[in-house]
């Protein structure tokens, strides 16, 4: 499964509920 990530957080909660890599990930929010 892959997540989108649109802050740091985003992608923190991805991994912690199983994601097994980010798909989208806006670095202009970082």
């Amino acid at each position: 499964v892959m997540a989108n990530a649109d802050t740091p957080d985003d992608a923190v909660t991805a991994r912690n509920n199983g994601a097994e890599g980010i798909g989208l990930c806006r670095t202009e929010h970082m």
